[in-house]
């Protein structure tokens, strides 16, 4: 009975200091420090503002009828994208309220896309009297001092209104904006329909992988300051349906000749490596029967790829001083074996590119063991 009466005290004293332990473990209020409530507030409002665009068109179906055809969807997705990943403003306190005092919109690049700003042009920055070259995606820094949370608190919640009102103004003349959509549209297709043939490619592959994956065309394109408007959807449409339409019409041209001239360029390498390919195994032919009329002075090469200059001829043999050597190419390089991997995509047409090494030696051989081409050290 005595075990049994110590056992029972044992286990009420655990079950004790159970209860005791579970009702330390219950979580004490979390009490949130004034900045730390006015970070969350930041939070809440930047995240509206990162969504506000045109994220529904109610006029879609009728537009779609009245246009016929088209792919409506992906229209009005390409206005979406631009005017939330491009388009930015500055803000200003005015008599306590912020308000919108300019907007910017980008300029396109030859894919369509927008071009962005390069981070040492202009960045988006604010202080507690205005906000300069923001946009709906522009992330904030939350650790800053309360005074300038209090600040981006007011600015969100003074420019929301403003930039849902100019939205609506702009859904006004949702014509324009869907015309708008149609030339981002075609950019677009023009700059993957203007791109180099299949033969073309194939070419520039086989000459230097390099070239064809760096996407020459946006390589003409130098950045260029954004538009300056006022926040009136007047002259927001107005510079879409003229400055910004005819800014597209010159970049679709721009592909097109862009386009073209490669493909007259890949065309005339090729055709060049080809002649010189033929007029070098004449060279060679030529040296086999000795009927090359080479003379002092004069360029010559070898089937080992070295490369020199003829000092002195003595009967049938030429006293060459060697100057360098090709390699990592297959023998006679010089007499018809270039591959197409040496065409040079800069300079005049049947331009080389090849790798060599330096010589310093001078030898006497036979006329019929070198032959006339034309190298550039």
């Amino acid at each position: 009975m005595k075990t049994i009466a110590l056992l029972t005290k044992i286990l009420l004293f655990t079950f004790f200091t159970m209860a005791l332990a579970g009702c330390n473990l219950t979580p004490k209020p979390v009490v949130q420090t004034p900045k730390e409530i006015k970070s969350a507030e930041l939070k809440r409002l930047n995240q509206q503002f990162r969504t506000l665009y045109f994220s529904t068109f109610e006029d879609e179906q009728i537009l779609a009828q009245q246009h016929g055809k088209g792919d409506i969807f992906n229209t009005f997705a390409r206005v979406k994208s631009y005017f939330r990943d491009g388009v930015r403003f500055d803000a200003k306190k005015v008599n306590g309220r912020f308000i919108i005092t300019k907007l910017y919109f980008p300029h396109f690049n030859q894919s369509g896309d927008v071009q962005k700003a390069p981070v040492e042009q202009k960045s988006a920055n604010y202080n507690l009297e205005e906000l300069n070259y923001f946009s709906l995606t522009t992330r904030v820094n939350y650790d800053i001092p309360l005074l300038k949370l209090e600040a981006l608190i007011q600015a969100y919640t003074d420019i929301l209104p403003q930039a849902e009102q100019l939205y609506a103004d702009l859904m006004l003349d949702v014509d324009s904006l869907f015309a708008f959509g149609v030339e981002i549209v075609e950019l677009k297709k023009n700059y993957k329909n203007a791109r180099f043939s299949d033969s073309v490619i194939d070419g520039y592959k086989k000459i230097d992988p390099s070239w064809y994956s760096s996407r020459i065309f946006n390589s003409v394109n130098s950045y260029q300051p954004d538009f300056e408007v006022k926040p009136v959807a007047s002259e927001v449409i107005s510079l879409l349906a003229t400055t910004l339409k005819n800014e597209i019409h010159d970049l679709k041209a721009l592909n097109n000749n862009t386009a073209s001239h490669h493909e007259q360029l890949i065309q005339n390498r090729f055709e060049s490596l080809k002649e010189s390919n033929a007029i070098a195994r004449l060279y060679w032919a030529q040296a086999q029967m000795d009927e090359h009329g080479i003379s002092r002075g004069q360029q010559v090469c070898d089937p080992s790829n070295r490369i020199g200059f003829v000092e002195d001829i003595a009967s049938s043999r030429f006293k060459v001083t060697w100057i360098a050597q090709v390699i990592n190419e297959p023998e006679n390089f010089w007499f018809g074996n270039m591959g197409v991997h040496n065409i040079s995509l800069v300079g005049p047409d049947g331009a080389i590119r090849y790798d060599y090494r330096d010589l310093s030696e001078v030898r006497w051989v036979r006329s019929n063991q070198v032959g006339q081409c034309y190298f550039e050290h």
